[in-house]
């Protein structure tokens, strides 16, 4: 996803991984998805995303006063179940999530928090042969 993004001309491009330590590591990883901010991708987006002037609060946003964010694109790609209601509870008002990863598992979200911050959701398939070959380069 990133080599893709990468091609394609994306910037700037924050990625958190999750490194593989045996064959229980994603079992670990859905029961410590509730981790601190900290350690989240988000807040270094919000730096790279939030103009100097941006005025966050609600009234300001509703009635499109002042400057935007940039737009946000998460993508999920890894399939665990939880990743995608962890996303959706860091992601900025309006963000776009992308989801790539193949959960095997069920898997649940919680509506409610990305209605609030109207969030749009879409689930993909794989990719054709010629953007395999685009990342590839």
């Amino acid at each position: 996803m990133i080599a893709a993004l990468k091609v394609k001309g994306v910037r700037p491009i924050i990625a958190r991984t999750i490194p593989p330590a045996g064959a229980s590591w994603r079992r670990r990883w859905a029961r410590h998805r509730h981790r601190s901010r900290q350690e989240l991708p988000y807040e270094t987006w919000a730096q790279h995303a939030t103009p100097g002037d941006f005025d966050g609060s609600r009234y300001a946003q509703l009635f499109n006063l002042g400057p935007k964010m940039r737009p946000t694109v998460a993508f999920e790609c890894v399939g665990v179940p939880g990743v995608i209601q962890q996303i959706v509870d860091g992601a900025p008002a309006g963000a776009r999530i992308v989801v790539v990863g193949v959960c095997m598992e069920t898997d649940k979200i919680e509506p409610f928090f990305g209605i609030l911050k109207q969030v749009n959701v879409q689930f993909v398939l794989a990719y054709t042969a010629q953007e395999f070959a685009e990342a590839c380069i």
